[in-house]
């Protein structure tokens, strides 16, 4: 449903015009040429609506799966290994992603094994195993992706999920709160878009807990490799409102 926001002809940047759906299943992409972007890399392997009933069931299980041992917005992340293994293998793009992918991979297997992961700790070895399952009957096909659906590999490319996925804080609603914060509203129109902000974060909190501008997650080439610190004096920020991810001194 739409929300009828005050001022937002001056403060909200969405542009639905631009909007456009997947015919087959329903996916929204923000323009065309984000479809065909999508369309040319993976969609084609995670699109609900081009699926058997058998793939169709299996995807749905392997998401219901991960799922149950996640809390939002990392609920359908497991489709981030889907995305990939649908890339096709001779593709420029597909082929830099396996190659980063490597990277990434190696990296985390080689620290220290107290770091490991706890979605590898035993009491998930259930549904880890039926993840692996759906995805070695949806994607198993090709000397790439059996490749990195051994047991050893997919454990692997599990780690690096669980560690390294971003929330991409790149909501409409997220950059509409920034917008009005920047504008100097005099104080009592300020108190009214106020109250319908925080009215809004009340009944999305419901949903998604303290993950409130979150849209999806990724994994990030460059990020990745930074080191965790409890005591950071660096930032994440989705300046632009997309994908794009920013990495901002604080002191």
């Amino acid at each position: 449903p739409s929300i009828d926001l005050p001022l937002s002809a001056d403060y909200c940047d969405s542009k639905p015009d631009s909007y456009v759906t997947c015919a087959d299943c329903g996916t929204l992409y923000c323009s065309s040429e984000c479809q065909r972007m999508a369309g040319e890399r993976y969609h084609r392997g995670v699109c609900v609506g081009r699926m058997s009933p058998q793939r169709k069931e299996l995807f749905s299980e392997m998401n219901e799966t991960w799922r149950n041992m996640h809390f939002p917005p990392e609920t359908t992340s497991i489709e981030v290994l889907a995305r990939c293994f649908s890339v096709p293998p001779d593709s420029p793009y597909g082929q830099l992603l396996f190659q980063q992918l490597e990277l990434l991979v190696h990296s985390t297997v080689s620290e220290d094994e107290s770091l490991q992961h706890k979605l590898l700790q035993p009491q998930y070895a259930p549904q880890i195993d039926r993840i692996h399952q759906c995805l070695q009957l949806l994607y198993g096909e090709g000397e790439r992706n059996c490749k990195w659906l051994t047991s050893d590999n997919f454990r692997s490319l599990l780690a690096l999920l669980g560690r390294n996925q971003q929330g991409i804080g790149s909501s409409a609603f997220s950059r509409y709160v920034h917008n009005v914060e920047k504008a100097g509203l005099q104080e009592a129109a300020k108190a009214d878009v106020d109250a319908v902000i925080d009215a809004v974060y009340e009944v999305m909190q419901e949903v998604s807990g303290p993950f409130l501008d979150v849209e999806g997650v990724g994994i990030y080439q460059y990020q990745s490799r930074l080191n965790h610190s409890c005591v950071a004096n660096l930032e994440v920020a989705f300046a632009a409102g997309t994908h794009v991810l920013s990495i901002v001194a604080t002191q």
